[in-house]
């Protein structure tokens, strides 16, 4: 019989891979904003974006699922849980958006990125423990967040505050029904259900804006709005292999590295500059976030 230490290694694996489709995740995300300012600069809106990107990926999740000879039903126990996932979808994206009309980005993002507190206490309450390491890594990447976003606090919009914080607790909420769903259905088929969700609401809201014939014009915009849709597929993929793997808990805190990855694909790509004090923002969440992984 093999001995404890023995299947140590083995039973870490999926902790392992959980962690690296975690990052790929965060890497997908952080990058979509380089997509974004190409597919805006050629005339694109936001509900041109959430829109199409809704489009794609339901029509790729659907062709991969014909191709594979999968079903694209949901099990009677969840049958409603893809639906209930786009719900969650459409608030978090529709909550940031106009968040980040009413009061700046820096401080929109860094009001959404305190998910880990409430995801914390949601964990806690499902029986995750909840060690001072983890707390102090918690504080510690909040804080160098909001240093290498470089916050602008400005005059207090109430309705923008309230709107980031929306999003960030329905994040909070939805990873934990994303975690419970996807352990009784296929995360394919619930991601298919989840999207088609998402744009049923959006197309007909782009439709009533005028928007959703805004399609960029350039050869660069249609990179953007192509960057948009890939790497948001990627994304929500790599985040339901994580949390498969790793747990709602930890998923959700790994998360974090996504502004990281936005700030430093601005840097390289379009060119931002990135001050001292950020460079150290950076590496404090870097440093959480490897406390985190642990």
């Amino acid at each position: 019989m093999a001995s404890i230490n023995g299947l140590r290694p083995a039973l870490a694996a999926p902790q392992r891979i959980g962690i690296v489709f975690s990052i790929l995740s965060s890497v997908s995300y952080g990058s979509a904003p380089v997509f974004v300012r190409w597919a805006y600069d050629a005339g694109a809106v936001p509900l041109t974006l959430l829109a199409s990107r809704y489009v794609v990926a339901t029509l790729v999740f659907l062709a991969v699922l014909w191709l594979a000879g999968r079903p694209i039903a949901m099990p009677k126990e969840h049958r409603f849980g893809g639906v209930i996932a786009g719900v969650f979808f459409s608030i978090m994206a529709y909550s940031y958006l106009f968040a980040i009309h009413r009061i700046p980005v820096s401080l929109a993002a860094l009001l959404v990125f305190t998910y880990p507190l409430p995801v914390a206490l949601l964990g806690r309450l499902r029986g995750e423990p909840l060690r001072p390491s983890r707390i102090v890594a918690i504080a510690a990447a909040f804080i160098g967040l909001a240093v290498a976003l470089g916050v602008e606090i400005g005059e207090l919009d109430l309705l923008g505050i309230a709107s980031a914080t929306v999003c960030s607790l329905t994040y909070a909420f939805g990873v934990f029904y994303f975690s419970d769903t996807i352990r009784g259905a296929d995360p394919m088929v619930v991601t298919l259900h989840a999207t088609a969700t998402a744009a049923t609401i959006f197309v007909p809201l782009a439709v009533i804006e005028g928007s959703l014939s805004l399609v960029p014009g350039t050869a660069l915009g249609l990179v953007g709005l192509a960057g948009v849709s890939i790497t948001y597929l990627l994304g929500v993929l790599a985040f339901f292999a994580a949390l498969i793997r790793i747990g709602p808990l930890k998923a959700a805190l790994l998360a974090q590295l996504e502004p990281v990855v936005s700030i430093l694909s601005a840097v390289l790509i379009l060119q931002e500059q990135l001050s001292l004090v950020q460079s150290v923002g950076i590496a404090v969440v870097l440093g959480a976030l490897m406390t985190l992984a642990r």
